[in-house]
C-alpha cells in the first residue's frame, strides 16, 4: 500500500479567464512537511484553496490518500476531505472564547472529550492561560496559535497552511514554528507550509519552489 498522502497529477487552474497555475504535479508522503515557495501572485494560494476544495481546478486530478478528490468534473466536499487550513486572515470567531474557538469543529465529541482535546493543544501551543479570552483580547501571535489548534483539534490527516508567520516578528515567528513542528510530528499530521521565506522554507525540512 502505498504512503502517499497528496497527489496532484496535471493540475491546471483558471480563475477569472485567467491562468493561475498550469501542470502542476506534486506528490507528497505521508507524515512529511513541505514547504511551496513563491513569489506574490504566483498562484499559492489558489493551490492551496483547490486541494482543501474551495476552488475547482480547472483540469488534472488531486488525490488524497489515493483517492481523486478533483478531476475537473467532479470535486468532493470540503467537509469530507479531513483536511485543516489555516489562511493569513486566520478567522476566528470573534463571538467566541480561546476554547469555544478550539472545540468549534468538536461537535461529535462528548463535552469531556472536547475538553480533553482542546486542554492537550492549548498545553502544547502555550495558550492555557488565556482559554477564556476572545480573540480581540489576545496578541496577534496568540491568535496565531489558536488558529493553529483550531485547525489541528478534529485530526485532520492533511494540513494546509497559508503563510500563518508573515504578520510576526522574528522572535514570536521562531518560537512559533518550532512548536507547530512538533506539535504536527506527535498528531502525525501531514502539512504543506506556503511561504515566502527561504528560513521559513528551511525550517520545515522539504521546500519546493512555485
Amino acid at each position: 500500500m502505498s504512503d502517499t498522502k497528496l497527489k496532484l497529477e496535471k493540475v491546471n487552474i483558471t480563475l477569472d479567464s485567467k491562468v493561475v497555475l498550469n501542470n502542476v504535479n506534486l506528490e507528497v508522503i505521508d507524515g512529511d512537511i513541505v514547504s511551496l515557495m513563491g513569489s506574490s501572485a504566483s498562484g499559492k494560494t489558489s493551490l492551496i484553496r483547490s486541494i482543501a476544495g474551495f476552488h475547482n481546478i480547472t483540469s488534472g486530478y488531486i488525490y488524497i490518500d489515493e483517492k481523486i478528490v478533483d478531476d475537473s468534473k467532479k470535486r468532493e466536499d470540503v467537509s469530507k476531505r479531513n483536511v485543516g487550513v489555516i489562511f493569513q486572515d486566520l478567522a476566528l470567531f470573534p463571538h467566541l472564547t480561546v476554547r469555544e474557538n478550539i472545540c468549534f469543529g468538536l461537535n461529535t465529541l462528548s463535552k469531556k472529550q472536547q475538553f480533553d482535546r482542546a486542554e492537550k493543544l492549548e498545553e502544547i501551543l502555550n495558550i492555557v492561560d488565556i482559554k477564556h479570552r476572545y480573540p480581540d483580547q489576545i496578541s496577534g501571535g496568540q491568535q496565531q496559535r489558536v488558529a493553529i489548534a483550531r485547525a489541528i483539534a478534529p485530526g485532520p490527516k492533511l494540513l494546509l497552511l497559508d503563510e500563518p508567520f508573515s504578520a510576526l516578528d522574528y522572535e514570536l515567528k521562531d518560537g512559533l514554528m518550532n512548536d507547530i513542528k512538533k506539535l504536527i510530528k506527535s498528531e502525525k499530521i501531514t502539512a504543506i507550509l506556503i511561504t515566502h521565506s527561504a528560513e521559513e522554507a528551511f525550517k520545515c525540512q522539504i521546500k519546493l519552489r512555485l
